[in-house]
């Protein structure tokens, strides 16, 4: 079951915005309020997935007026997957977008996002680029593509998190899968690109990307683990053998080290001590 809560306005909105939430009542609403800026007709659909904390009660308190963000409650949590794609059927606009809620939008993103679609005649928006907050300051993540094919995706994963752009129709058909828990974005973006009219890039920041510090626990390494293997089911013919056993030793890495590149960043790190150590006393 699933309780609703306002409605935008009778126009309709040219994009839907869906932010799903579980149990960060701070931090959705600043995402929330950073789609907001937006200049355009857009609605902003927040599905909060049973969170326990008190988010419902202070979204209802703040956007029950609201005539852009409408709210809809999993009385039950189903995953973020799942969160997506109700916030997705129930999507009026005319093109679709994503934001996680411990991310911040850019400003004027998603009319740009738009611009950008209507003058290539393309369906579907990728993005590669985002700010991406530090200790010491904030960074740009990702590089810009003129457009992202399957052949940048094997490599390793250019799309920026749930930033893409496209027609809702496109989306609404293929849906995110609720199979995989790790990755789900991925997945509905290499189907938009099968499935797409015509795809093109959005080069500029999209969000900016605050870690906040996920757990490693166990049972998550494993849920990771069991998606890539879903992943790689799926997609081992399109990746052909090299990709596919390049898939599958990052998979098995990944169950046996939370974070495999910060793994190898610390040896790097050592290793570099070592040296200077050794350099200082011979």
């Amino acid at each position: 079951m699933s309780s609703h809560c306002n409605a935008a306005d009778s126009a309709g909105p040219i994009a839907t915005c869906v932010i799903p939430t579980r149990n960060r009542k701070v931090l959705v609403c600043e995402a929330i309020e950073s789609v907001l800026v937006e200049s355009i007709n857009l609605e902003v659909i927040v599905v909060d997935d049973c969170s326990s904390d008190g988010s419902w009660e202070a979204l209802q308190q703040r956007y029950a007026g609201s005539s852009r963000v409408r709210l809809i409650r999993h009385e039950k949590s189903q995953g973020p997957a799942t969160a997506r794609n109700t916030g997705l059927r129930a999507a009026r606009g005319h093109y679709l977008t994503f934001l996680d809620d411990d991310d911040l939008s850019i400003a004027g993103r998603i009319e740009s996002q738009i611009a950008l679609a209507k003058s290539e005649s393309a369906d579907f928006v990728t993005s590669s680029v985002c700010l991406f907050e530090t200790a010491d300051g904030e960074r740009q993540h990702g590089r810009p593509f003129d457009r992202i094919t399957l052949r940048n995706v094997w490599p390793r994963n250019p799309f920026i998190n749930v930033t893409c752009l496209a027609e809702s129709r496109l989306i609404k058909s293929l849906e995110f899968d609720p199979l995989i828990k790790n990755g789900e974005d991925l997945d509905l973006w290499i189907r938009c690109l099968l499935t797409c009219r015509k795809t093109v890039n959005y080069s500029n920041p999209v969000i900016r990307y605050r870690r906040m510090g996920h757990a490693s626990a166990s049972r998550n390494r494993i849920r990771r683990f069991r998606s890539r293997l879903i992943f790689l089911r799926k997609y081992a013919s399109l990746m052909g053998p090299g990709y596919a056993a390049l898939h599958l030793a990052i998979t098995v890495a990944k169950l046996a080290v939370p974070e495999p590149h910060l793994f190898y960043n610390k040896l790097r790190f050592l290793s570099a001590k070592s040296r200077s150590h050794h350099t200082a006393f011979s």
